[in-house]
């Protein structure tokens, strides 16, 4: 019977050992919480996103925040890895209209963001272990 216990118990610790370590952020990659806030033309975001993508030698997956009311923030955990980040920033606009995208019927939603910002995108960021403050990322739309 004891015997029957022990190989249970070591069961019992393996499985809670496995989710531990499933659970956990430590994936060994150095990271950074990061804030701030991004305008366009002037005007807060209400409703974005931004990309962190490692760039420059440095390693790890990009990772995205949601942008609303002109503000985003990661956590350490969830953060950019430590080191050089490209930076792509979007903006959306539900435009009322329907459209019918893959044979289904949706809302529109229009990009904002120019190009420059985003897809084509040249801004960087340095990420240090910890806490980043980053400056305002302020977006000027070119007049036509």
């Amino acid at each position: 019977m004891d015997r029957h216990l022990t190989r249970r118990g070591s069961c019992l610790l393996f499985v809670l050992l496995l989710c531990l370590i499933g659970c956990s952020s430590g994936d060994g990659i150095r990271r950074g919480a990061v804030q701030g806030t991004v305008s366009l033309a002037g005007t807060p975001i209400a409703d974005g996103l931004i990309r962190f993508i490692p760039t420059g030698g440095t390693t790890g997956a990009m990772v995205d925040a949601p942008i609303k009311a002109g503000s985003f923030a990661l956590s350490q955990p969830a953060g950019p890895c430590v080191g050089t980040q490209r930076v792509e920033i979007f903006a959306f606009l539900k435009t009322g209209k329907m459209v019918v995208e893959d044979g289904e019927e949706t809302e529109e939603i229009k990009q904002l963001v120019p190009s420059r910002y985003n897809t084509r995108s040249e801004l960087t960021v340095t990420i240090q272990e910890g806490d980043n403050a980053l400056p305002p990322f302020e977006l000027v739309v070119k007049k036509k």
